[in-house]
Parts: structure tokens; sequence; C-alpha cells
């Protein structure tokens, strides 16, 4: 099991969260940083990267990188690996969005729609919990997967609510 220091779980770990400038992936960025990591953050948003701070014990890096370029991704993580001494976790998030997240690209399409709020309350019709999922929420299912699922190689959580069972709204 991980070891536990006063209820910080992931302190001294390093991670690298792809797309962790805003929505699930700064949720992610979050919690890890609450519990001690040091994480990078690889992203294209430089203004939004540039004002990254630390919400606990840990300590965050941005590094500019555009993951659809393998070579520049290469040299990114040989620069997360010099700077922290390691890798302990790859969260490969960027341009993916499980379930109806409340993210600020949920809220700019609902925005673009005739009746947001009532999008919005389709959306939270249509899973068990009757309510949308907060990036926060995201980063504790990674960081049971970073820290506590040890025997576990390989893995698909499903972060939906019971979406996927088909739940929701019935016609």
């Amino acid at each position: 099991m991980a070891e536990n220091k006063a209820g910080v779980r992931f302190l001294n770990k390093i991670a690298i969260v792809t797309g962790g400038c805003q929505g699930v992936g700064k949720g992610i960025l979050d919690v890890l940083l609450e519990q001690g990591g040091k994480v990078a953050v690889f992203d294209i948003n430089d203004k939004l990267g540039s004002e990254l701070t630390t919400s606990g014990p840990g300590i965050v890096k941005y590094v500019h990188c555009d993951v659809r370029n393998e070579a520049e991704v290469k040299r990114s993580i040989a620069s997360v690996v010099e700077a922290f001494g390691g890798l302990d976790l790859l969260v490969n998030n960027a341009g993916y969005a499980p379930s109806v997240v409340r993210t600020p690209l949920l809220e700019e399409f609902a925005s673009s729609l005739p009746d947001p709020q009532k999008q919005i309350k389709n959306w939270e019709d249509s899973v068990l919990l009757r309510r949308l999922a907060e990036p926060k929420e995201i980063g504790l299912a990674c960081l049971y997967l970073a820290v506590d699922a040890t025997f576990t190689t390989g893995f698909e959580l499903n972060c939906t609510a019971g979406s996927e069972i088909g739940y929701g709204v019935k016609q």
C-alpha cells in the first residue's frame, strides 16, 4: 500500500498532466498538488500556464508542449525527468472529457445553444446522480488509480455517474 504521511497521499511523487491548464486537467492538477505531488503541466495555453499556482504542499511546473508533436513530447518529458528526478504518473488528459463535467468548454458549448440552462438540466437529468461532475472529482479518480490501486495494471474507470447504463431522460 502507498505510504500516507499526515493524509498527503501523493507526497513527492512526480506526475505529468497533459491539458492541465483548465477544465478536467486543472481538476486533476489541483488534487495532485493538494496531495503533495510534483506536477508538470503540458499544455499550449501559455497565458493560463503562467498563472498556475500550487493549492497545497505540491510543486507545479508549466511546460509548453503540443502533445500532437512527438518530438516535442519527448523533449518535454526529458525536461521533467531532469527537473524532478523521475516520473511516477502520466495522465493523458489533453482533448479528453469524460461524461459531462462542468468545464469552461462545456459551459461555452452550452452558451452557444438557444436555451443553455435547459441543456444543462438535460445533461444533469441524464445521469444517475442528477448533476454534472466537477473537475476535481476526476482528479480524485486519477489519485485513486495512482496511489491506492497498487495491484491494478490497466484499468478503465468510468467517471460517468451511470450514464453508460442507459439511465436518464426517457422519451
